[in-house]
């Protein structure tokens, strides 16, 4: 979990210059995808965004997010990609989908003790 909170604080001071950051960063590999379809696209876009390949790795994230949405690490590497891109609204969006994803959220609006 703090290796995810580091990452994420990263990622949001470099939205604003992320084409340079893009050139320091790594996709983070998948864990366990089960889903040889959305396996593929995911290795597809690793190898495209380690090319510097921004928009076909952002293509193949996102088939890969098509196919399953609940895998955290293709939200954070469509995001990536899509600031590397320029495409900082559309990042944003995918890195707290991400969030989400790595940590359920559990306001007092949907967990009170009164029921």
């Amino acid at each position: 979990m703090k290796k995810w909170i580091g990452f994420f604080a990263a990622f949001m001071l470099a939205m604003a210059t992320a084409p340079a950051f893009a050139n320091h960063i790594e996709p983070i590999p998948p864990k366990g995808i089960a889903d040889k379809e959305v396996k593929k696209h995911f290795e597809r876009g690793i190898k495209a965004f380690k090319q510097d390949e921004f928009h076909e790795a952002a293509i193949e994230f996102e088939a890969a997010e098509k196919g399953n949405p609940m895998i955290p690490e293709t939200h954070v590497n469509l995001a990536m990609a899509l600031a590397a891109e320029g495409e900082t609204d559309r990042a944003e969006e995918h890195f707290e989908k991400a969030a989400t994803l790595i940590t359920p959220e559990t306001s007092s609006e949907t967990s009170s003790p009164m029921g």
